[in-house]
């Protein structure tokens, strides 16, 4: 089987990612990648099965919130191509080989599908979703296309009613309309589509619903004959629907032909062989494999395919496209109107929806408003501050609301203009509760400060700098509408303090003068007797200084007597000195004499006449030294 990346072109495919990526963010658009293996696994919590969405609960139709939870999930826009037809016709089966091939699931892989039997027992009852969608995009648009398999009508076990509402659900819900018949369109196919022109009566309402109707693709299975003339199958399907004419009961099958094309404006045709030339395995088809059909039913079911991609529009109505929360609500209110016997028209009901859709809109921006209004940093308690604020909010929020809301013209302007006041009611009270929250903090500054105050005023500050410097703060830093008024009633208080304080201070000061004049009174006592101790003092100083006098004049003429006294010793010592050097160089002199005459050779003994001589000669002084130191010696003489 070709690849469905082979299979989708830019120009034709609304999709830009294969089954492998569909767990995957969508990054760019370019060029697609080689597709993953779909990992398969056989565990019973790991298989996708379908999901009822419809289904009738008695003789009420009951929507499972299980898949309306799938839808609200979805991504982007969402599509829907169902299947409908005649019961045991093979829908079932042919939704199971479209999403084998759009998902990429070879013949090796485990894959159930929706359920499919080949017994007459019908298998499906309701409508059927199955919760995986097809994710792509369509015109730069990410986009969800789901598939929904609906009961077979015309079963024998139902009703023409029944048999009508399924049909309108699964025709109103689908952006593809794939309408299941066997062999060619013949006066009994054509005649079966009376059911359509119940429903065109069923839903009816403005012009405009044509363009909310599904493309459709009537497909016929099990077709064996050639086409005559040009155009194919597309042109056979017009061929059929062409009008009879004025034949017999033409009146009545023109009604049905103009009924089909009236509701399927959009519409196309495709021919699919049967799947397998044996019986026995036509009622065993969901065991084969892919590969084990026939070339011309595989052939055939590419068509569809292609027919399918080229159709598939995102549901809408009007110019709103629906996401999945919106188709959730769709299917709700279609529901709920068969269920109460309304009639259930596309006008009705999208009014419905978008009445909610304008509601969750609404809510959206009213959170988008609080979000900007009240985002930090607060906004000053200031009436021109609040007021930019509330403008910049509420056009964020209205840009939310805008692109949220769904539904006409009238509409979207009613509940706009109710969202702006439901915003300047909000706006009021958080104005309100700012202006209380700033006259708080206000009280509270306040409260400290005048207890400053009086702690300054009490402990004989500076009062009057203290208010300036807190005056200058509050006015920059509080606001409020109240926050003057409250700084005058401080004011007030502090002039109070202010007065309390100079009567205190008058007080303290005439303390202090009394203090002051016993403090004087003591001193002047103190100082008398001071003076007259001083008085006291300087005549015991002045006899003390007389007696001192006296004794230093006697000290003086006791001095000068032993200065004379030195200088006579001083004289004296001179004298004694003198002789002293005197004497000395008489020594002197003797001991040269001496040394003199022990260096004379001895002389000659003499006589007695000669002895006497010398003897009878003692006028020198060597002589009398000679004489004197008879028995020393010459250095004894020298030492003396």
């Amino acid at each position: 089987m070709e690849s469905l990346l082979d299979l989708l072109s830019p120009m034709r495919s609304p999709f830009s990612r294969t089954r492998a990526e569909v767990d995957e963010p969508v990054e760019d658009q370019g060029e697609p990648t080689s597709p993953r293996p779909r990992e398969t696994s056989t565990k019973p919590e790991n298989r996708v099965e379908p999901v009822q969405l419809v289904s009738l609960e008695g003789t009420r139709f009951q929507v499972h919130e299980k898949a309306l939870e799938v839808l609200r999930g979805a991504e982007g826009d969402v599509a829907v191509v169902s299947c409908c037809g005649r019961s045991r016709q093979g829908k079932s089966f042919l939704l199971n080989v479209l999403l084998r091939k759009m998902f990429e699931i070879g013949d090796h892989e485990t894959f159930d599908g929706f359920r499919t039997s080949g017994s007459t027992e019908p298998c499906t009852k309701g409508l059927y979703l199955w919760p995986e969608p097809l994710t792509g995009t369509k015109d730069g648009r990410k986009l969800s296309v789901f598939f929904l398999d609906s009961e077979g009508v015309d079963a024998y076990d139902q009703t023409a009613t029944y048999s009508a509402e399924v049909f309108s659900m699964a025709v109103l819900l689908s952006s593809v309309f794939v309408y299941n018949s066997v062999g060619a369109i013949d006066e009994s196919a054509i005649d079966k589509l009376s059911l359509v022109c119940e429903l065109t009566r069923l839903i009816k309402g403005r012009p405009s619903d044509a363009d909310e109707m599904p493309s459709l693709v009537w497909l016929l299975r099990d077709f064996f004959l050639d086409f005559d003339g040009e155009g194919g199958a597309a042109g056979y399907l017009e061929t059929a629907l062409a009008p009879r004419g004025s034949s017999r009961g033409g009146g009545h099958r023109d009604e049905i032909r103009d009924a089909v094309k009236s509701l399927f404006p959009v519409r196309d045709c495709v021919a699919v062989a049967r799947p397998h030339n044996e019986e026995r395995k036509l009622r065993r088809l969901a065991d084969l494999p892919v590969s084990g059909l026939r070339r011309e039913f595989r052939d055939g079911v590419e068509k569809v395919y292609q027919k399918i991609l080229d159709r598939v529009r995102p549901k809408r109505f009007g110019d709103r496209r629906l996401d999945g929360p919106m188709l959730a609500d769709l299917v709700r209110v279609y529901a709920e109107s068969i269920n109460e016997g309304a009639v259930p028209t596309i006008a009705t009901a999208w009014e419905g929806v978008a009445r909610a859709q304008c509601e969750k809109a609404a809510g959206l921006a009213r959170a988008k408003y609080r979000d900007k209004l009240e985002a930090a940093p607060a906004a000053r308690a200031e009436e021109a501050e609040l007021q930019r604020r509330h403008r910049a909010a509420t056009d964020a929020a209205l840009a939310v609301f805008d692109e949220s809301c769904a539904g006409g013209k009238e509409l979207r302007s009613g509940r706009r203009a109710a969202l702006v006041a439901e915003l300047e009611d909000y706006f009021e009270g958080y104005k309100a509760r700012r202006y209380l929250e700033a006259e708080i903090s206000c009280l509270s500054r306040l409260r400290d400060a005048e207890a400053r105050a009086k702690e300054i005023a009490t402990s004989g500050g500076d009062l009057t700098a203290f208010v300036a410097s807190f005056s200058e703060e509050y006015a920059q830093q509080q606001e409020g509408l109240s926050k003057s008024d409250l700084l005058c009633k401080f004011l007030v208080t502090c002039v109070g303090l202010a007065a309390q304080d100079g009567g205190r201070r008058a007080r303290e000061a005439e303390e202090r003068e009394q203090r002051i004049s016993r403090l004087r009174e003591k001193h002047a006592k103190e100082i008398v007797k001071k003076e007259a101790a001083l008085s006291c003092l300087k005549e015991v100083m002045s006899a003390e200084t007389q007696h001192v006098r006296i004794r230093l004049n006697r000290e003086e003429a006791k001095n000068k007597r032993l200065s004379k006294k030195v200088s006579a010793l001083q004289a004296q010592l001179e004298s004694t000195t003198s002789n002293v050097q005197y004497t000395s160089d008489i020594v002197e002199k003797w001991a040269k004499e001496a040394k003199e005459a022990t260096r004379t050779p001895p002389k000659p003994q003499v006589s007695q006449c000669e002895d006497a001589e010398v003897s009878s000669d003692t006028s020198s002084p060597a002589k009398l030294l000679c004489s004197k130191f008879k028995s020393t010696s010459i250095r004894d003489i020298t030492n003396y």
